[in-house]
C-alpha cells in the first residue's frame, strides 16, 4: 500500500490534518510546536511529524510560509551552489525532520554563507 511504501507517513499526515482544524488568526498558522502536541497528546504518537515542509506550512500559516519561501528563493537564486544546496534541503524537508538535524542545517547555512560571500550582494 502507499502508506507502507511511505513508512506510515501518510497515516500520520491524515491524523494530524484531521486534528489541526482550528486556526487562531486566519492566515497565520497553528503555532510552533503545535503538531508535536497533536501527535503526542491527541493521537498518541511519541515521534516527530516527519515532514518539515508541511509542518512549517501548518505551524507558520500561509502568510509566514510564503514569506519564508520568498526569502529562501531569493537567497538560493544567487548562484548554482546555493540553488543546489536549497534543492537538497527542500528534498530533505519533504521526507524527514531536517530542521532538527544540526549537521544538516549548519552545513546548509555554511554553504549559503559561502555562496553569498563569493558572489557579493543579494
Amino acid at each position: 500500500s502507499a502508506n507502507r511504501f511511505f513508512m506510515g507517513r501518510l497515516n500520520r499526515f491524515q491524523l494530524v490534518f484531521s486534528e489541526a482544524t482550528e486556526m487562531p488568526i486566519v492566515g497565520l498558522g497553528l503555532g510552533l510546536g503545535y503538531l508535536e502536541n497533536i501527535l503526542y497528546y491527541q493521537v498518541g504518537f511519541a515521534t516527530a511529524f516527519h515532514g518539515d515542509f508541511y509542518r512549517m506550512y501548518l505551524e507558520f500559516g500561509p502568510i509566514l510560509f510564503s514569506i519564508w519561501l520568498y526569502i529562501t528563493g531569493k537567497y538560493s537564486s544567487i548562484n548554482k551552489l546555493s540553488l543546489t544546496a536549497t534543492l537538497l534541503l527542500i528534498i530533505l524537508l519533504q521526507t524527514d525532520n531536517a530542521l532538527i538535524y544540526n549537521r544538516v542545517m549548519f552545513s546548509y547555512y555554511f554553504i549559503m554563507a559561502y555562496a553569498i560571500s563569493r558572489d557579493g550582494e543579494v
